[in-house]
C-alpha cells in the first residue's frame, strides 16, 4: 500500500485596521421631527451636506420605503474631488420628518456614494440649528442605549398653546433590511407604552419609528425623557437622538440638540471633551451613560471613581470650571464601555455631539465644510508629539502646534486645541481636508453664535471591534486543494489571506471562501500557516 504525504494547514487570524475619516459609501438616517414654532417656520431650512476627498463621487439620495420620494426619482449629486455640496432639501420636508411618534413611517433616508464621502444632515433654522453627523457603517448595529439627559436646567421650551408641534426629546430608528424586529424597553412612559414594559415593532427596509413622550403636560420636563432606554434589533438599524429647543440656565436661549449614535459594540472606555464657548455658568456638560452594570467612572486620571452606574444610568460632569483658564479639556474613563455625550456651544446657545473614544478610534485624514459665516471653531485632539504635524488643504487655514494644551490626567500623552477661524481662512461651503502625517486624531466643528444657535458634530472615525475567524486547522493529503471558510464581521466585512508558504489562493487572496492550492515547497515544509 502506497502512503501519501500529509500537509497540516494552521489557520490563524490577525486584525489590522486602517483608520480614515468618518467616511463611507452608505449612510442611513431617520430625519428628526423638529418643532415648527421656534422662529417659525422653525424646522427649516434643511440641508444635506456632502464632502469628498481625493476622489469624485456620484451620490444618490433615496427613501427605500417611499417610492414617491422627490417625485418618484432619487436625488443625484455629482460631487467633484476635494469639494462640497450643501443640498437644500426643505421642499421635501413633509416627506422627511419622522412624525408622529409611535407609528411606523417611511421616512428613512439612504445616502449611497460611488466613493468615500463625509455626510451630515443639518436642521438649519437661524435660531434652532444642529447637525446630525452620519456614522455610516459604524452607526449600524443590533443593540443601543439612548444617552439622552435628564438634566433639569436643560428643559424643552413649552410653547403656548402646548397642544401642537411640540419641542421634545426623542430617539428615531431606521431599518436597513426587511422584516426587522425591534424591541424597545424604556424606564419611563413613552407615547403608547407604559414604563418598564418591553414592546416590539416590525420595520421594513427604510421604515422608521420615533419614540418619545409628547404628553402636553409633561413633554418639556427632562425627567420624562426616555434616557437609558434600550433598543434591540435582529437586523442592523441606525438610531439618532434629538432634544428640541433646550433651555440653557445662563440666559434665555433655547436650542436644538441632535446627533446619530453608535451601537454598544462601537463604544470605548476613554474620552476627552474639549471646552467650548458656553457662558461660564452655562452648564457645559459631559453625560456618561453605562451599558453594563457596575461601571465605574473616573475623571482626569483620579483613581477614585466619581460614580458607579447600572446599565442605562448616566453621570453628568460639569465643565464650567474650565472657563477662562489655560486648561481646555476634560479626560474621563470608565471601567467598562460607555457613551459620552458632550453639550457645548456659544453663550447660552448649545449643541450636542457623541464623542469618539480614544481607544480604537481616530482619523488620519478627514474633510469638513463650514455651514454659515457665524463663529467657527475646530476642536482637535491628538497624541503628544504629533501636534505639529497637521496639514490643511487649502492652506488658507493652518493648525499650529502652539494651539494645543495637555489634557489633564493623561500623563502628557494627549493634547487638545480649540481654534477659531475667520471666513477668509475657512470660507462657507468650501471643502477642507485635514490630515496628520504621524498619528491619528479627532476633530469636531462648532459653528454658530451666542444670539443665534449652535451646530456641533464630530467627523472622526468611530471604529468598531472587528471579529475575524479563519476556521479550524486542517490536515490534507499531498495534492489536495484546501477549501477556506473565513469570516469577517463587526467593524469590517472584508479581509485578505496570506501564507508563510508558497502556494496560491483561488480566485484571489481577498475571497473569504477561497481555495488554497499548496505548492511542492509547502509539502516539503509539512505544515503551513494561512492567516486571515
Amino acid at each position: 500500500m502506497k502512503m501519501r504525504n500529509t500537509l497540516l494547514l494552521v489557520l490563524a487570524t490577525l486584525v489590522s485596521v486602517a483608520l480614515h475619516a468618518q467616511t463611507g459609501t452608505e449612510f442611513w438616517v431617520a430625519p428628526p421631527d423638529v418643532t415648527l414654532r421656534h422662529n417659525m417656520p422653525g424646522d427649516e431650512p434643511i440641508f444635506l451636506n456632502v464632502t469628498t476627498g481625493n476622489t469624485a463621487a456620484t451620490v444618490t439620495v433615496s427613501q427605500p420605503a417611499n417610492p414617491a420620494f422627490n417625485g418618484g426619482s432619487p436625488i443625484v449629486l455629482n460631487v467633484a474631488a476635494n469639494s462640497a455640496v450643501r443640498y437644500n432639501m426643505t421642499a421635501l420636508k413633509a416627506q422627511l420628518e419622522t412624525r408622529p411618534t409611535n407609528s411606523v413611517r417611511n421616512t428613512g433616508l439612504l445616502i449611497q456614494s460611488t466613493a468615500n464621502i463625509t455626510c451630515y444632515y443639518e436642521s438649519s433654522n437661524t435660531n434652532n440649528p444642529d447637525i446630525l453627523a452620519l456614522k455610516g457603517a459604524n452607526g449600524l448595529g443590533l443593540e443601543f442605549y439612548i444617552p439622552l439627559h435628564k438634566h433639569a436646567p436643560f428643559y424643552n421650551h413649552n410653547f403656548s398653546p402646548n397642544n401642537a408641534d411640540l419641542a421634545f426629546a426623542s430617539f428615531d430608528i431606521v431599518a436597513t433590511e426587511n422584516n426587522t424586529t425591534v424591541m424597545i424597553y424604556s424606564p419611563v412612559a413613552v407615547d403608547g407604552h407604559a414604563a418598564l414594559t418591553p414592546f416590539t415593532i416590525t420595520l421594513n427596509r427604510g421604515q422608521t419609528y420615533s419614540c418619545a413622550n409628547t404628553v402636553p403636560a409633561t413633554h418639556f420636563d427632562p425627567s420624562t425623557h426616555p434616557s437609558g432606554a434600550v433598543v434591540l434589533a435582529n437586523k442592523p438599524v441606525a438610531v439618532s437622538i434629538k432634544d428640541d429647543s433646550n433651555h440653557n440656565p445662563s440666559g434665555g436661549c433655547y436650542d436644538l440638540m441632535l446627533d446619530q449614535i453608535v451601537p454598544v459594540n462601537i463604544l470605548g472606555t476613554d474620552y476627552v471633551a474639549v471646552k467650548g464657548a458656553l457662558n461660564s455658568n452655562g452648564d457645559e456638560s459631559l453625560f456618561l451613560m453605562a451599558v453594563q452594570n457596575n461601571t465605574q467612572v473616573y475623571v482626569d486620571g483620579n483613581p477614585t471613581p466619581v460614580a458607579t452606574l447600572f446599565a442605562g444610568q448616566y453621570y453628568r460632569h460639569d465643565m464650567d470650571y474650565l472657563s477662562g483658564g489655560p486648561v481646555n479639556s476634560t479626560y474621563v474613563s470608565g471601567s467598562k464601555p460607555l457613551y459620552a455625550i458632550h453639550v457645548t456651544g456659544f453663550g447660552c446657545e448649545q449643541g450636542m455631539a457623541i464623542l469618539p473614544p480614544l481607544n480604537c478610534a481616530g482619523s488620519t485624514q478627514l474633510s469638513f465644510t463650514r455651514s454659515t459665516s457665524e463663529a467657527f471653531y475646530l476642536n482637535l485632539l491628538v497624541r503628544n508629539g504629533s501636534q505639529n504635524d497637521f496639514v490643511v488643504s487649502p492652506a488658507t487655514a493652518t493648525i499650529p502646534g502652539s494651539a494645543f494644551q495637555p489634557v489633564p490626567g493623561t500623563g502628557g500623552q494627549w493634547m487638545a486645541a480649540r481654534i477659531q477661524y475667520s471666513t477668509a481662512q475657512v470660507p462657507v461651503n468650501q471643502a477642507f481636508i485635514v490630515s496628520n502625517t504621524s498619528d491619528v486624531f479627532s476633530l469636531a466643528i462648532i459653528n454658530g453664535g451666542a444670539t443665534s444657535g449652535c451646530r456641533y458634530g464630530f467627523f472622526s472615525e468611530f471604529a468598531g471591534e472587528i471579529q475575524v475567524n479563519a476556521g479550524v486547522d486542517q490536515d490534507r493529503c499531498a495534492g489536495d486543494l484546501v477549501n477556506l471558510t473565513g469570516s469577517v464581521s463587526g467593524g469590517s466585512t472584508t479581509g485578505i489571506w496570506t501564507t508563510n508558504g508558497s502556494g496560491s489562493f483561488q480566485p484571489n487572496a481577498t475571497t473569504l471562501n477561497a481555495t488554497y492550492e499548496p505548492s511542492i515547497g509547502d509539502l516539503a515544509l509539512g505544515s503551513v500557516t494561512l492567516t486571515l
